[in-house]
């Protein structure tokens, strides 16, 4: 079991699938900010209490998410030969699933998976979009994933194993629009 997020120096927080060490430094001369630095996630506040430390490294995810889910959601849905204009993306928290295809063709994904590997990341987006044509798990459904991405089980396998551990910073409350391209 994953221990709960204490958000102070020293412990490790995943972006794209990596392990950064948090180091929260309190500075009322520096802009309050969350900075990737040479693997280490770098909090600067005027005071920097756990809470206030967790609230602004979770609007820096969150900030991630939009942008990089976004990018490589209209990256893989202008490939594929079935999705003629981009469907509408939103950003929801899930407690136990990665990713959603509404029956209108909606796609919901968690923003979590910023903390995911860049292909685990792709295989939620790719498992989704295969939605849109079989709206089910059916053979046809995994025969359609497995051509677009032969080692999608292997990186289901992957985002499995690391799920506990990636939702543990995971905060419930989160819905939102991602504006395409």
């Amino acid at each position: 079991m994953a221990l709960p997020r204490e958000y102070v120096s020293g412990e490790t927080h995943f972006y794209l699938g990596r392990r950064h060490k948090l180091i929260v430094n309190e500075s009322s001369a520096q802009p309050s900010e969350v900075k990737l630095l040479r693997g280490k996630l770098v909090v600067t506040l005027p005071v920097a209490d756990r809470a206030a430390v967790r609230r602004r490294l979770n609007a820096w995810y969150d900030a991630r998410a939009d942008e990089y889910l976004s990018d490589k959601f209209s990256e893989i849905s202008g490939r594929l030969n079935w999705v003629e204009a981009h469907p509408p993306l939103k950003l929801m928290r899930m407690r136990t699933q990665w990713g959603s295809c509404s029956p209108d063709g909606v796609i919901y994904l968690n923003p979590a998976l910023i903390r995911a590997p860049r292909h685990c990341i792709e295989y939620v987006i790719l498992h989704e979009l295969c939605h849109l044509v079989e709206h089910n798990h059916s053979k046809r459904f995994f025969d359609l994933l497995t051509k677009q991405m032969p080692a999608w089980e292997s990186a289901k396998r992957e985002l499995d194993s690391l799920a506990e551990l990636i939702l543990a910073g995971h905060e419930p409350a989160f819905n939102r629009t991602v504006s395409q391209q």
